[in-house]
């Protein structure tokens, strides 16, 4: 095994993140973990990791682990250097001594010589500089560039590249596609296939593990439930799953009921066999009836308890309810029924990494920006607001745009303030179950600085799912968020009645929301119809 965890427990302040787990991962599987913001995900790769220590039970690993390690505190260091295993750079350095000793070539310095050409070569340092290098131009980063210069996006691009080049025998990556375009996506695809490693990986990306994995891990409410293969098949065999629990609780469920309603009615017959009507016989027949009522009594009295016993027990061994927690966004009244046909026109648009766009969007066209990191999505979709004489946006059309980094709620000082600027109709009553549905805070003048980054992310999608707008402008809006609420998002873009254009790495989102995809390359951009 490479992963052993054993009737483990933790708690999160006093949350129970975990409860009573078990799990056993075998050599050179490739495992997605799947689960809810806050579900516990990342803490749990940190008490595999052994960066935290479980409160109850154990957890075991086996050979060498490797993680996503935080930056070092001096960023100015190049790419190359910092991409550099310590055991590599200190393996590289013995075996510098150990030439130099070659000089005086005596059997001692042979055999050391040899030691440290096996470390050398085991850890891979003859080929590291020219897998570097392939890796770096396929992440699209510099390799002789500084850590300060990068974005935040090249950072979490190289903290990948440092695991990817790092050897071991286990690797924990948490949302390992953050980041990267689709050259990146599939130099990471190729790695973790050709990687005999085992590998346990926390992501939202479902594309990712449907290619890669061969088993996923559900995690629900403080428990694992694994299933082979990767995401799609996975979910299928947790749906049947979960169908075939539902029909055997309703089954179970109803025979209950029957149960119950057979001791009600046995009980209420021994009240009746009980009460005898004296004026109506004599006293032969009274005392005759009277034994016969009491005996009928007493039997059905007998049976009710006999059958409460066999409740009781069923009781105790009835399945519980299974869990089902597909989330869906709640969608107010005030929404338009009509939406202007023509939305937005492109006339010969500039920006600076591509020039002369062209583009008609109308209603019921949803319009996928593709492209290599720096291809200037963000860009496009900036210069769309910018007022540039080259965008045409309809009279009537209103547009709402949410930004990568939720920029669209700086503006706004309260979460009341938020929602009402998506959509000026909304009623209280809509706000507080808005509000309590996405599991934000209950008071709508609550200041939007308060809120925690997932708490951020969930009023971002409050504000999309409500708005009254006509023109949706996403950059990259799947960020942050898990799964069901991707699924969420994907069902309200269908639904929507108007048009969009957005930006995703999101593979599975593209295939599922987009009508149109626009590719910008350096050379120019192709629309195409899907």
């Amino acid at each position: 095994m490479s992963i052993l965890i054993t009737a483990m427990s933790h708690f999160l302040g006093l949350k129970k993140l975990f409860d009573q787990v078990d799990l056993e991962i075998e050599p050179h599987q490739k495992v997605a973990l799947v689960g809810k913001n806050g579900s516990g995900k990342s803490t749990l790769l940190k008490l595999i990791s052994g960066e935290l220590t479980p409160d109850a039970g154990k957890v075991q690993t086996t050979g060498r682990v490797a993680v996503v390690q935080q930056l070092p505190p001096d960023l100015h260091i190049t790419l190359s250097d910092y991409l550099t295993p310590p055991t590599l750079q200190q393996a590289r350095e013995n075996l510098e001594v150990a030439e130099q000793l070659l000089s005086d070539p005596t059997e001692d310095h042979l055999a050391r010589y040899a030691r440290a050409e096996e470390v050398f070569r085991e850890l891979g340092g003859w080929d590291f500089n020219q897998r570097m290098e392939q890796l770096l131009s396929e992440l699209g980063l510099p390799e002789r560039q500084l850590l300060s210069q990068l974005s935040g996006g090249q950072i979490r691009r190289v903290m990948m590249a440092r695991v990817m080049l790092e050897p071991a025998d286990l690797y924990l990556l948490d949302e390992p596609t953050n980041h990267l375009d689709v050259q990146g996506k599939a130099a990471l695809v190729e790695w973790v296939r050709q990687s005999p490693a085992t590998m346990l990986f926390a992501s939202h990306d479902r594309a990712f593990m449907d290619e890669v994995a061969t088993r996923t891990l559900f995690l629900e409410r403080g428990s694992i439930e694994g299933f082979t293969g990767g995401y799609s098949r996975a979910l299928q065999h947790k749906k049947e799953l979960e169908a075939a629990q539902m029909r055997d609780y309703q089954s179970q469920s109803r025979k209950l009921e029957a149960l119950t309603q057979e001791v009600h009615s046995l009980k209420s017959s021994a009240r009746s066999s009980n009460t005898f009507n004296h004026k109506r016989a004599g006293n032969q027949a009274l005392i005759l009836a009277k034994n016969k009522a009491e005996h009928a009594g007493n039997q059905a009295d007998k049976q009710a308890k006999a059958l409460e016993r066999r409740v009781e027990r069923m009781r105790d061994q009835m399945p519980d309810k299974p869990y089902q927690d597909r989330q869906q966004l709640i969608i107010p009244e005030s929404l338009p029924t009509q939406y202007p046909n023509d939305l937005l026109r492109l006339e010969g648009l500039d920006t600076f990494c591509t020039r002369d766009i062209h583009l008609v969007l109308k209603k019921g066209m949803r319009v996928a920006l593709l492209g290599e990191n720096g291809s200037g999505k963000s860009t496009l979709i900036a210069a769309l607001r910018s007022g540039d004489p080259a965008v045409q946006i309809g009279g009537p059309v209103k547009v709402y745009a949410c930004g990568q980094h939720h920029e669209e709620l700086l503006p706004h000082r309260t979460l009341l303030d938020a929602l009402l600027f998506s959509n000026p109709k909304l009623k209280l009553a809509e706000v507080y179950a808005i509000l309590g549905h996405l599991d934000l805070p209950r008071d709508p003048q609550m200041e939007v600085q308060a809120l925690s980054g997932g708490e951020r992310t969930r009023l971002s999608l409050a504000c999309l799912s409500v708005t009254d707008a006509h023109l949706l402008l996403l950059d990259e809006p799947t960020n942050h968020l898990d799964i069901q609420s991707i699924e969420a998002l994907e069902d309200f873009l269908l639904a929507f009645g108007g048009g969009m254009l957005f930006a995703s790495h999101d593979q599975r989102m593209v295939e599922t929301v987009a009508t149109h995809t626009l590719s910008l390359q350096h050379q120019g951009f192709e629309l195409l119809e899907r």
